[in-house]
């Protein structure tokens, strides 16, 4: 089975402080489990997934990169770049306002939607290829290779732009 698109971490790390993630309420500080969050990891690849069916092949694989910081260089495998953010910021902005937030009326937090539409972004830039994944297989065509089809096509200024909102929403 693959690891999942981010980590437990990755969203600790994204929550505001007074957000901690534990193994059990009765700890203290701990205001999140880590049941529920493994459980929005789960709802927010499964958004990524479905986004990126039509340009990649589903699940993505994980690519290994160089860790530098130890000596023989070793290789640890992850997912390309935007993945974890845009999977930590979709889980951590359904999580802050479902488990957080559900006392408060209404119950949808400014925070929450806005690292949402983060990840909402990144994903428009994946979808029209601005972005491209690393070490990705493209899936446009069944039968056909990629590699004798151009590149794909960047979408034009204007063409696929993002919604024009304000702080927040």
């Amino acid at each position: 089975m693959a690891p999942p698109y981010c980590t437990v971490d990755d969203i600790q790390n994204i929550l505001p402080d007074n957000v901690v993630i534990g193994d059990s309420l009765m700890t203290k500080n701990v205001t999140v489990l880590r049941t529920d969050v493994e459980r929005w990891i789960e709802f927010s690849e499964s958004i990524v997934n479905s986004k990126l069916v039509n340009i990649y092949r589903i699940p993505l694989i994980p690519i290994r990169v160089p860790d530098f910081t130890v000596d023989p260089v070793t290789f640890t495998e992850r997912y390309p770049d935007p993945i974890p953010i845009v999977c930590a910021r979709l889980a951590a902005g359904h999580l802050f306002d479902e488990i957080v937030n559900a006392q408060q009326d209404p119950n949808i937090s400014e925070w929450g939607k806005n690292q949402r539409a983060l990840a909402h972004d990144i994903l428009v830039d994946i979808m029209s290829g601005i972005t491209t994944l690393r070490g990705q297989v493209r899936d446009g065509y069944r039968f056909v290779p990629n590699e004798i089809y151009d590149d794909a096509r960047v979408s034009r200024p204007g063409e696929m732009g993002r919604n024009q909102r304000g702080a927040g929403s």
